[in-house]
């Protein structure tokens, strides 16, 4: 296993947003909900949740943990 920072280059936000080369966990803040899901909670009158989910995004991601194949699959597209 290899502990390794991964940044996605703004040219590549377009190409990797529906499908990006990195899970993860993190608590889903209610300022970073769409309108839809936060209409949703409004509506059932629910709160946020205040677990963490698997996510998908485009942010720099400090101290990842990665194996050398996937490390090398992702610099092959473009990242780390």
């Amino acid at each position: 296993m290899l502990e390794v920072n991964l940044e996605y280059p703004d040219e590549l936000h377009e190409e990797h947003i529906s499908c990006t080369l990195a899970l993860e966990k993190k608590v889903i803040e209610k300022e970073l909900m769409s309108v839809y899901q936060k209409c949703l909670m409004e509506d059932s009158k629910l709160d946020p949740p205040n677990s963490k989910e698997l996510v998908l995004t485009v942010e720099y991601k400090k101290i990842m943990l990665s194996t050398i194949r996937t490390c090398s699959f992702i610099s092959h597209k473009g990242c780390l």
